[in-house]
């Protein structure tokens, strides 16, 4: 993974003609809140000059359902997208699904979930359409490297049996369906649009690393937080650096000749 060069990225964000810009919500453009119940509020600002720009297509990705999201940029030319890629909405205001074909996974996941979040107090499941996530929260700290061993395994084999793509985070567990994710919804997006000389693609999560493996090194791909075997080409540190990086994006600067 590169060291990020922000000249260089900024020289090619100058140059195009069409751009791209993917940005993950929690954890990129807001820290994650410390209760999932919480949302922060975006950087507005920011959203307002990256959007004014009429050669610019933002979509911002939530986990949150559409209930929880529904209110967020409803003022700006964003398509904003919940669940990671299962509804979306575009500047016309409409919700709609990415799919509509029947989940017949559910009823079995959810009670090996509640049977499994049965254990450990103080854990939480959330259920949405197309994935349940189980936080374990502070209890998390609490439990044994070996017991946490025995319930991950578990967990992939409750995700193989279904057919069902996992993602883990610290203290969290998601199973989803393998219909929904950020790669499906920017391929669908990005050959339903004209076509982009510039891609940016930001995030800092296991749900990124779909979007960072369909760019590849065709886009501007960079990982927030640790980048232990990311495919991302760029790294941040922390969320801290996201909204400076992206500040430096939008102020003019002379273009040059030269390639990302």
């Amino acid at each position: 993974m590169d060291k990020i060069d922000l000249e260089k990225i900024t020289l090619a964000y100058n140059r195009a003609k069409k751009r791209l810009c993917l940005l993950d919500l929690e954890g990129t453009l807001i820290p994650k809140p410390s209760d999932i119940n919480s949302l922060l509020k975006p950087p507005t600002d920011l959203l307002i000059r990256l959007t004014g720009d009429p050669i610019n297509d933002v979509i911002v990705f939530s986990e949150r359902t559409v209930p929880e999201i529904k209110d967020l940029f409803v003022e700006l030319p964003i398509t904003l997208v919940a669940e990671n890629g299962g509804f979306y909405r575009s500047s016309e205001g409409e919700w709609k699904s990415v799919s509509d074909k029947p989940l017949p996974w559910r009823d079995q996941v959810i009670k090996a979930l509640k049977t499994l979040a049965s254990l450990y107090s103080g854990s939480t499941i959330k259920e949405r359409q197309f994935s349940f996530v189980w936080h374990y929260g502070t209890q998390g700290e609490n439990i044994l490297e070996s017991e946490r061993k025995q319930f991950q395994v578990a967990l992939r084999t409750l995700a193989v049996q279904h057919g069902l793509v996992m993602h883990e985070q610290p203290n969290i567990v998601e199973l989803v369906d393998p219909s929904v994710g950020k790669d499906k919804f920017a391929s669908y997006w990005a050959g339903s649009h004209w076509s982009y000389d510039f891609i940016l693609a930001i995030g800092d999560d296991s749900t990124d690393e779909e979007l960072f493996t369909l760019l590849g090194h065709e886009g501007a791909t960079i990982k927030v937080g640790s980048h232990m075997g990311s495919s991302a080409r760029f790294n941040l540190q922390n969320q801290d650096e996201v909204i400076p990086l992206l500040n430096g994006l939008t102020e003019p600067k002379h273009v040059k000749s030269e390639s990302l």
